[in-house]
């Protein structure tokens, strides 16, 4: 199928129902088009189009993208050509994005992140009037509205054998 020069655009913007998503993927397909030294979208229709996205991965590997980077650009890529007709060797282009390597390290959380969620007085002149939280104090429930003590009488949920905070 033929498609008209002045679709080519409108094919991929109009098709597209986010418009977040709308805006990030025009910005990422005009990124591409820089690199191929393109001004028009029309223009991206024509021969060696593969060969120009896979150089463009490689550069994009060449500065250090995340794999998840490298994947949202190619995507507005492929979005393009599907919605003009064009089919694309993806299993080919996609040998070429690279491998997902994590680049952060999850890990449990500290008694410090613990303690600076748990304690109130992190808040103090931010969240919480420290007028306010005077009158609290007085108040029954405020070991375990502000500091984190439940069960009353019995104890916290918390036990004071794990943690360092009070």
């Amino acid at each position: 199928m033929l498609v008209q020069k002045e679709d080519v655009y409108l094919n991929f913007v109009n098709s597209i129902k986010s418009d977040v998503t709308k805006r990030i993927y025009e910005y990422n397909l005009r990124l591409f088009m820089e690199f191929c030294g393109i001004d028009k979208f029309e223009d991206l229709i024509g021969e060696q189009k593969q060969n120009q996205i896979i150089t463009y991965l490689m550069s994009l590997r060449e500065k250090k993208l995340s794999y998840n980077s490298i994947s949202t650009r190619l995507n507005a890529i492929y979005h393009f050509y599907y919605m003009n007709d064009i089919s694309l060797n993806k299993k080919k282009i996609k040998m070429f994005k690279g491998e997902y390597t994590r680049k952060v390290v999850d890990r449990a959380y500290t008694h410090e992140d613990i303690k600076k969620i748990l304690d109130y007085t992190v808040g103090l002149g931010k969240i919480y009037d420290p007028l306010e939280i005077e009158k609290k104090k007085l108040e029954p429930e405020f070991p375990r509205e502000y500091i984190g003590q439940y069960l009353g009488r019995i104890g916290n949920v918390f036990s004071s054998s794990h943690s360092n905070l009070y």
